[in-house]
């Protein structure tokens, strides 16, 4: 931690005798230094016998008996440990066993906190706060959580069935809390959506009717135009506007409620299995809440796939530069080429124009290209997600017939 804090200084010190405008311009430098030392190396935690597939379950199993959330993959895991930070543990087979090792990473939200600062220069310095701190979190939650899971003389003992009914539910309640959490950040972030092009909406339609009022105003005055103009203009924003608010309210607020409601009984279910609690006599088992929120599956992934690119930053963000920097491009090659063919004297053939309308398009076409393998990368996503959680259900089905058999067997 102490070299990723002295690396922010290094370009800062090595070249503070160039003046203040270098100086300001290696903060951004120094952060990226520190960020590379913080977030790109893999730290050995250590090996244990066996095989990648067994002790990822073993560690999923019991990191999300901690209730947190974790994400599989073929050969890792990823949990996140809260709204900023997470974890990914890497497990890579060897002659001697599994080789754990894990990297600190943040979320979305963690990024921006972080990168935000590194486009305005000065609060580059922000950085130099936010990183370490959700940096130890990470490292905090792998000493905490992590590395107890693994036996210190690297055997594994007591490993939890694959086919463990109490450990099927705590998996499923986990894997659907993820799910629901994610339906219900999707639609919020489709309804904030909605009220921001709504304003933007009305407040471009406040400014041209309040334009077009003092234009076609017979009244020589300017000042008493621009009065009589606030009135009317602001009547038909209010106009647009109340209904436009009331229509998203009505659209959105029922579907966060339901996604909030079914985040609140996961959860429940999660802490029950997860504590090994007794529920109440009248309540419903978590089995039969699991079964319902099944049934739930095709409209979470809907309001999933509905959200689109607003809840992927990181490609807005590329697609966003390509759309602006391209369309800039495109309408300035037009333009030259266009003024070139008017202008007297006439002027040679517009090459530059030419070439900037060349590339415009070809970040236009970079653009589409873009969205059309996120758009394909997300449909594959999400029909594999209700692949799993079709799969997770019939499982589950199955054990729990299972395991009723086998009680009238006993009985």
């Amino acid at each position: 931690m102490v070299l990723g804090i002295a690396s922010f200084f290094l370009p800062f010190l090595a070249i503070n005798w160039l003046g203040i405008f270098y100086v300001v311009m290696s903060l951004p430098l120094g952060a990226l230094v520190m960020l590379a030392i913080y977030y790109l190396p893999w730290v050995r935690i250590g090996t244990v016998a066996g095989t990648p597939e067994l002790l990822r379950w073993h560690l999923a199993h019991g990191i999300r008996l901690s209730q947190h959330q974790v994400t599989e993959s073929l050969s890792s895991i990823r949990v996140q440990v809260d709204t900023t930070s997470q974890v990914e543990v890497l497990l890579e087979a060897s002659a001697q066993g599994t080789i754990v090792s894990y990297k600190a990473a943040a979320t979305e939200t963690g990024w921006v906190l972080i990168l935000l600062p590194l486009g305005i220069l000065w609060p580059s310095i922000i950085t130099l706060f936010t990183a370490p701190w959700i940096y130890c979190k990470s490292v905090r939650f792998v000493r905490e959580h992590v590395a107890p899971l693994l036996p210190a003389d690297g055997v594994l003992r007591n490993v939890v069935r694959y086919d463990d009914i109490g450990a099927l539910l705590v998996a499923h309640a986990s894997e659907d809390h993820r799910l629901f959490s994610e339906a219900y950040r999707a639609d919020r972030d489709t309804y904030w959506d909605a009220l921001g092009i709504i304003g933007t909406i009305a407040f471009f339609t406040w400014f041209m009717v309040f334009m077009a009022l003092i234009v076609t105003s017979a009244n020589p005055d300017y000042t008493a135009r621009a009065s009589d103009a606030v009135i009317p203009s602001a009547a038909g924003v209010i106009a647009f506007a109340i209904p436009s608010l009331w229509i998203a309210h009505r659209v959105f607020k029922p579907r966060l409620r339901r996604w909030k409601d079914w985040v609140a009984r996961i959860d429940g279910v999660w802490r029950t299995e997860a504590t090994r609690s007794i529920p109440e006599d009248s309540a419903p088992s978590s089995f039969e809440i699991l079964a319902e929120a099944a049934k739930e599956a095709p409209l979470c992934l809907r309001s999933i796939r509905k959200a689109g690119l607003s809840r992927d930053w990181g490609s807005w963000t590329i697609l966003f530069v390509l759309v602006f920097f391209g369309m800039q491009l495109t309408l300035e090659g037009i333009a030259s080429i266009a003024w070139s063919g008017t202008a007297q004297p006439a002027s040679e053939f517009p090459i530059l124009g030419l070439v900037e309308a060349i590339g415009g398009v070809i970040l236009l076409i970079g653009a589409w290209a873009v969205y059309k393998d996120w758009k394909s990368k997300q449909e594959a996503r999400l029909n594999q997600e209700l692949a799993n959680w079709n799969h997770r259900h019939e499982e589950l089905r199955h054990r729990m017939e299972r395991f009723l058999e086998e009680l009238q067997f006993d009985v």
